[in-house]
């Protein structure tokens, strides 16, 4: 039920803000290092084991007969390091040299072992000996990505892309340590190199999308998270990332219903919710507003988010919806009880002096109120509220006071002189009544009221 806050000398109440604001969510992106490895990763990398004798150091007859020996070994790790380790000390005690193939091979195996240190090394060996040694640099770009060497693995994957590397995974890799150096155009055009080799590879595709929201190109970006979305459309975050993209560029309704679906898709959070909410509100669709308010209840957190539930019902006092703001302070209290979190005790009185105001409880809303501003002197939404107690009680003098203090306030400003206008016109003040009426008309240029003042100005009344 919709109540109004009105006396016999007012005809209305400039609208508030609403109980929330569109502030945008954070996006989601993926973190996880090993997103970089794409589906044939395994495959593509077993296929490392080969010769590619046209760009690749050839094997003299003894390295060979290793290099044969350990593809018996290629499911066993284990085994083929302690192969290859052992035919490799063979190789140097007839004092020729090991090939650069078979450093590689070695580093190949550690690599699968996870013994990233080791297998750097042997990498490193190989580019010695062959400096151009493609497989070589691009594996140990891997490895030093994932021995947390993100310094050193940059000039080595650039090197593998100066050798004529055409791996998505290199090209991606370079725009991921780009993008960390806050080098966004630079990342942006490895990661749209990388999107060309592999243009299923989502991780890629969220590193354009991040360069275009870190650059503030968020109409681009929209069509880069919807192009995510088609690719990916079960996940919530996908959804959520859309939103906040349609939030900054104004299509409200249209992030509404993606945050329909991401909730449908169990993404549903304290934020997503009280923004959803926000966007209802905004649209008059109070029920579906309220609907989602009352869901905070089971998302919240802790005591900063319960006390921002107060928040909501302050709004949606101030906008006249009082059964609502009762029903759900009363489930805050209980919520408050149950899970031992603190309430606001100033806020508190706040929205229930307002609620005591809504059902005509002057009595009980005049001691709530002064009860917060005993705390805050200089509470805008009090000072208006106290105004209005003394308004329907008759009281004028002390209704002038609390209004001519909210006045000062740009918060409830306009509300403060349209509400002083009004008793003053009641009064008989017109003059009076008229220079508050400016006043008000200063903060918001509405038409209503402009017609107000031409009619005082021209007949010296209101004309019906």
């Amino acid at each position: 039920m919709r109540i109004i806050l009105l006396t016999s000398l007012m005809w209305g109440l400039a609208v508030a803000p609403g109980p929330g604001r569109y502030d945008a969510m954070t996006f989601e992106m993926p973190e996880d290092l090993f997103n970089w490895k794409e589906e044939d990763f395994e495959k593509r990398f077993k296929g490392s084991y080969g010769i590619n004798s046209y760009l690749e150091p050839e094997l003299d007859v003894d390295n060979f007969n290793v290099y044969e020996g350990v593809l018996a070994y290629l499911e066993y790790p284990e085994e083929a390091i302690a192969f290859l380790i052992n035919g490799m000390a063979n190789i140097n005690e007839q004092g020729f040299e090991v090939s650069a193939t078979l450093n590689f091979l070695l580093g190949n195996f550690y690599f699968e072992t996870n013994d990233h240190s080791r297998a750097i090394e042997q990498y490193i060996s190989a580019i010695h000996k062959h400096p151009d040694f493609l497989r070589a640099y691009e594996n140990l770009g891997y490895s030093f990505m994932l021995n947390d060497e993100k310094e050193k693995a940059l000039p080595v994957l650039l090197k593998a892309i100066e050798l004529g590397s055409n791996d998505s995974q290199i090209h991606g890799l370079i725009g991921f340590l780009y993008l960390e150096k806050e080098l966004y155009l630079s990342a942006m055009a490895a990661y749209e190199i990388a999107m060309l080799f592999n243009p299923r590879n989502n991780t890629w595709r969220f590193g354009i999308l991040q360069c275009l929201i870190n650059l503030g190109r968020n109409e681009d970006a929209l069509g880069v998270a919807e192009e995510v979305l088609l690719f990916d459309p079960d996940r919530a975050a996908n959804w959520k990332n859309v939103a906040n993209l349609l939030l900054r560029i104004g299509r409200y309704d249209e992030a509404a219903a993606h945050l329909e679906v991401m909730h449908r898709l169990g993404g549903a959070s304290y934020e997503s919710r009280r923004l959803l909410g926000n966007l209802y509100f905004t649209d008059q669709n109070i029920e579906s507003a309220f609907r989602e308010f009352l869901q905070l209840l089971d998302l919240l957190s802790d005591g900063e988010q319960l006390n921002d539930i107060l928040l909501v019902c302050q709004g949606l006092l101030i906008h006249g919806y009082a059964e609502e703001a009762r029903t759900l302070i009363s489930k805050s209290r209980e919520k408050s009880r149950q899970e031992d979190l603190r309430l606001n005790a100033m806020v508190l009185d706040l929205v229930e002096g307002l609620i005591f105001l809504e059902t005509h409880q002057l009595g009980q809303a005049e001691s709530t109120l002064a009860r917060v501003l005993e705390v805050d002197p200089a509470n805008p939404r009090a000072l208006l509220a106290m105004g209005e107690v003394y308004l329907r009680s008759g009281k004028w003098d002390q209704a002038v006071l609390y209004l001519e203090l909210a006045e000062l306030n740009p918060e409830v400003a306009y509300d403060a002189y349209n509400n002083h206008a009004r008793l003053l016109l009641g009064l008989g003040q017109t003059q009076e009544a008229l220079e508050k009426f400016r006043a008000a008309y200063s903060l918001d240029s509405n038409e209503e009221l402009l017609e107000i003042i031409r009619s005082l100005e021209e007949s010296g009344r209101l004309m019906p």
